[in-house]
């Protein structure tokens, strides 16, 4: 094991930060993970458990620095960060308990973290495939097999969102990733951008065969890249940064007493990429897409059944008749969040 400390300033605050590196050696890419308990926001302690220096050398990396909420140079919706690691929450709502958790993706414990990808792996996702069906007639893309050495994400928010609503519930997810070119990664500026590739169990009009590129558009936009108003370049207090801020899709559903179909996963993938200005022989635009990041979750009614109803509405397996509602007090708005349930697991 080999271990890195680079520290910078003088703070002596106490962070909980954790480093993930990606490596790339003779053995095929391996993941490495250290926890930071230096003293400031760019100051990392990396353990990496690769072969040789070399392969260190070459590593790429995504690091967990979970903060509050916190300004991300955008405007709305994206203006805001949620802010920490919230890897589940639950809610009761007319009889029945709804949950919604982040995927582990093989990761052991109870507080998933996004994972680090060279290139884009996940076969239900299909990220190539998915790509190349929606803008391969135009673009052409090219897999640099993971950021330059030194350049890194820095993960700052991720969780799940469970909220009642007065007509029904709201849910989605949360992330915000920062990225730091180092000194050989692409430089900040506005060329860079992501693009993002979504599987889901719950697809919506439009979207093929549950997988389509999250563009933020209509579908068919002329640009495969991330159109949301919270990707790519920005500035926060005179600082240029190159972020990306995703609310994730806070949907809103009622209990019905029709059937469903399961409950919704979300598996979402996305890559930095840079448009290079030139066209192959083909005339086709060709785009580097460099390292990225694979992240989800899933919501689920619990209890009585686990159903999902589609177009955005739950659904529930009543045992016997339906309860009567007389006498229960209603109630809306914000709403205590249990997490770990005896009731509903992960």
């Amino acid at each position: 094991m080999t271990v890195i400390t680079e520290t910078v300033g003088r703070s002596r605050r106490r962070l909980a930060a954790t480093a993930v590196a990606c490596a790339v050696g003779a053995a095929g890419i391996g993941i490495a993970s250290a926890s930071a308990d230096t003293q400031h926001p760019r100051t990392l302690r990396v353990a990496a458990h690769v072969g040789s220096s070399s392969a260190l050398a070459a590593s790429k990396q995504l690091v967990e620095h979970y903060r509050p909420s916190q300004a991300t140079g955008w405007l709305g919706l994206y203006s805001m960060t949620v802010g920490g690691h919230v890897s589940s929450a639950q809610v009761s709502y007319r009889h029945e308990t709804y949950r919604i958790s982040l995927l582990p993706f093989g990761q052991a414990g109870s507080s998933p973290n996004p994972v680090c990808e060279t290139v884009p792996k996940d076969p239900d996702v299909a990220f190539k495939k998915t790509l190349d069906q929606e803008y391969g007639r135009h673009y052409t893309f090219k897999y640099l097999g993971g950021l330059p050495s030194g350049a890194e994400f820095v993960i700052e928010s991720y969780g799940v969102r469970l909220y009642r609503r007065t007509n029904g519930l709201g849910w989605g997810s949360d992330l915000y990733a920062v990225y730091e070119p180092g000194k050989t990664g692409p430089a900040i500026d506005s060329d860079l951008q992501f693009i993002q590739v979504i599987h889901t169990t719950a697809p919506g009009p439009g979207e093929r065969n549950g997988n389509f590129v999250d563009s933020g558009q209509a579908p068919g936009s002329p640009t495969p890249y991330s159109g949301k108003p919270g990707s790519g370049l920005t500035s926060i207090k005179g600082h240029q940064l190159v972020n990306y801020y995703d609310p994730g899709p806070t949907l809103l559903g009622a209990v019905t007493p029709n059937g469903g179909v399961g409950p919704q996963v979300d598996r979402i993938e996305t890559f930095l990429a840079k448009g290079t200005g030139r066209r192959n022989a083909a005339g086709k635009q060709i785009v580097d897409v460099y390292g990225g990041f694979e992240w989800g979750f899933v919501f689920k009614v619990c209890g009585s059944g686990d159903r999902w109803s589609p177009a955005g509405r739950f659904s529930s397996r009543a045992r016997g008749r339906p309860r009567s509602s007389r006498g229960v007090r209603r109630r809306h708005g914000p709403v205590r969040l249990r997490r770990s349930p005896a009731r509903c697991g992960g």
